[in-house]
């Protein structure tokens, strides 16, 4: 319906009380709609002290009444009007308080399981219905992939289904994660289906699942095809895996999502940006026999995606390939790190209780497993892992696990240099050894240091070295100073360790006190305080 721009009296009348810095009352449902209007309208025609009355009502408007408001109006550009009210001064601020709201509600919106199942419905009802339904269910993004299955298994609605197929392929990467973990699950004539949707959307993670298929002896012939014509049309745009048993794929895997979690998880397709969790699929037979989505999503914290879905790929591979002690490293070292990275007072929900510590596993996975632990913390220096599976080979006490133990004697965090030293004295080995000789003394450097901190103070004037002397030992630190890294190596270097730099100077000062420290090995794991 059209409208002509107004100023509602209220927002007259608001707009004179902004001057006195009275708050605005929220909007109603009904004047959302029309406050929509005038603030897209005054920010067109450059207004902007008559469009920021009517941003500042609706900023304090419901979120679902607004999205309304938005999604029905004549202008069909929302964000080039928050584009042109970012360029004015005035209204800037206001205008991303309403953007926000607007994104927050849209998104709430996308994943209700109402809406889905509305878009799901009117998909084969023409291609400007199809267009509409799969634009909000790409917005869904993953959470769309339980009804659409549900939608693709009832036999009921198999007129629906190529147009099902059809939106699940253009939604794409999304749906990868949930259809690969339901993809063995399902019976000969929805896995063939979502096989070939797979194939068609061609994301490489989708390769462990269809080599499974392919795999399993009991498979249904026809969808076996499907799955390895899907899984050609994927290595033909990605690394062979002729070779590989899903067993395999499933390693690599959940390894690669391993890595990606030490330095981006956020790109992981599983980790939700808009509200920093992450997203762990499982398919449950018994739910579908209501005609439910057999689907279930398990949300945990986004510091930890990572490292849940390696543990799962690699629970995945050892149930294909017990012997795999590959996956069985990967999965002590994802479950040890994902202890370690789960936020205080947040819960893994993917964790089951009826499962052991973390530290349980790695005790009885042995030394040799414990190694590959150790190794990966080492390469990636993570202290706290590498402190977990050090403490785990103590217990241990075992000959075999001598090298990597070795290694952590040069770390640069003194407490896994000082852990190593004790378990290699627990080892109590017979012969000698690469390095022995530095047992004794990182042990004599843990005596003589015990739970002191030290913290090495670095200024290029004495007063100032002084004054950061003072401040820092007053907290409790051991103190060394000098007028840069490298003047004070002598000192670094009878240190058992330096738990703090603190540097002040200009900026080429710092940045050399930084190159230097990253050169000692001592000092490569100090965090540094600089003050410019």
């Amino acid at each position: 319906m059209s409208r002509s721009p107004r100023v509602l009296p209220s927002v007259l009348v608001l707009s004179l009380l902004s001057l006195a810095l009275s708050p605005f009352p929220a909007a109603s449902a009904q004047d959302a709609d029309q406050l929509w209007a005038d603030f897209a309208h005054y920010v067109r025609i450059a207004s902007p002290d008559v469009a920021g009355d009517a941003a500042a009502a609706l900023s304090s408007a419901n979120p679902c009444d607004l999205l309304d408001a938005v999604e029905a109006s004549d202008y069909d550009d929302p964000n080039r009007i928050f584009q042109r009210a970012a360029g004015m001064e005035a209204i800037a601020e206001v205008a991303a308080e309403v953007q926000a709201i607007i994104q927050i509600a849209r998104l709430e919106r996308s994943r209700e399981p109402e809406r889905i199942a509305q878009d799901i419905n009117v998909l084969s009802q023409g291609q400007r219905a199809y267009n509409n339904a799969t634009a909000r269910l790409k917005a869904a993004g993953q959470f769309a992939a339980p009804q659409m299955l549900a939608a693709l298994v009832d036999k009921n609605r198999g007129s629906e289904h190529p147009a099902i197929m059809r939106s699940m392929i253009d939604i794409g990467r999304p749906l990868v994660a949930p259809l690969s973990i339901a993809l063995p699950e399902l019976n000969p004539v929805p896995q063939g289906q979502i096989a070939q949707v797979l194939g068609a959307i061609g994301y490489p993670q989708a390769m462990p699942a269809l080599k499974q298929v392919i795999e399993d002896p009991d498979t249904d012939p026809t969808a076996r095809a499907i799955a390895q014509a899907a899984l050609a049309d994927i290595t033909a745009t990605s690394r062979p895996t002729s070779g590989a048993s899903a067993a395999d794929l499933y390693l690599a895997l959940g390894q690669g999502a391993y890595k990606t979690a030490t330095a981006t998880p956020e790109t992981l397709d599983t980790y939700d940006q808009d509200t920093n969790t992450g997203v762990v699929w499982a398919y449950d037979r018994k739910l579908t026999v209501n005609g439910g989505p057999g689907l279930v999503p398990v949300v945990v914290p986004g510091a930890i995606i990572g490292d849940v879905t390696a543990m799962q790929s690699a629970e995945t591979a050892l149930s294909l390939n017990p012997d795999l002690d590959a996956a069985l490293s990967l999965f002590i070292t994802a479950n040890l790190r994902r202890e370690n990275r789960l936020p205080e007072g947040e819960v893994d929900r993917s964790y089951s209780s009826a499962r052991q510590e973390p530290s349980y596993y790695a005790m009885v996975a042995g030394p040799q497993r414990l190694q590959d632990v150790l190794a990966t913390a080492l390469d990636a220096q993570d202290a706290a892992l590498a402190l977990d599976a050090i403490a785990a080979l103590s217990a241990t006490a075992s000959l075999d696990a001598l090298q990597p133990l070795v290694r952590g004697l040069g770390y640069p965090d003194r407490r896994v240099r000082f852990r190593s030293a004790e378990a290699l004295a627990k080892a109590m080995p017979e012969e000698s050894f690469t390095n022995d000789f530095r047992v004794v003394p990182v042990l004599g450097d843990a005596v003589r240091q015990g739970d002191s901190r030290v913290a090495l103070v670095v200024a290029a004037s004495q007063d100032d070295r002084n004054e950061l002397l003072a401040a820092i030992a007053s907290e409790g630190f051991q103190t060394i100073d000098g007028e840069s890294v490298r003047a004070a190596s002598g000192l670094v270097a009878v240190t058992p360790g330096v738990d703090l730099i603190l540097v002040t100077g200009n900026l080429d000062e710092i940045n050399r006190a930084l190159v230097d420290s990253q050169g000692n090995y001592k000092l490569a794991a100090s965090p540094i305080v600089a003050m410019a």
